[in-house]
């Protein structure tokens, strides 16, 4: 017969880090007409969970539904991230981000599909 021995406890998994939902902000319009091109600034935040400090951001953007493409990052810390995106008039956008602490990973945060529009450089999108 084998004793039971009180007081041992499984140790709780960590938990990962946690990301904002994407910003968009306008940061220049060039072009006329269907070459209009709408250069965006895309930004977000982490938050570490007890897994660690965030070591690496991601980002994904889609165009027309397709695949989604991975970004390079323009700056990072540990606490947010950015990029710069060229974007077209008339083609549906989405965005995906995401944080690791080492290996793991938080949920994907994604943007709601948005189409590019003529604004004022520093106007936020809404998606």
């Amino acid at each position: 017969e084998g004793d039971t021995i009180d007081g041992f406890v499984t140790p709780v998994p960590p938990t990962p880090p946690v990301v904002t939902k994407p910003t968009i902000a306008v940061v220049k319009i060039s072009g006329k007409g269907a070459a209009t091109k709408i250069s965006y600034k895309v930004t977000w935040k982490g938050t570490p969970g007890t897994s660690g400090k965030i070591s690496n951001f991601f980002a994904w953007v889609q165009v027309d539904g397709r695949a989604f493409g991975q970004m390079k990052l323009t700056a990072a810390s540990s606490t947010s991230a950015s990029f710069t995106m060229n974007a077209h008039l008339g083609h549906p956008y989405r965005i995906a981000v995401r944080a690791a602490a080492g290996k793991t990973l938080s949920a994907i945060r994604y943007t709601n599909p948005f189409v590019p529009r003529p604004a004022k450089p520093g106007a936020t999108v809404r998606a």
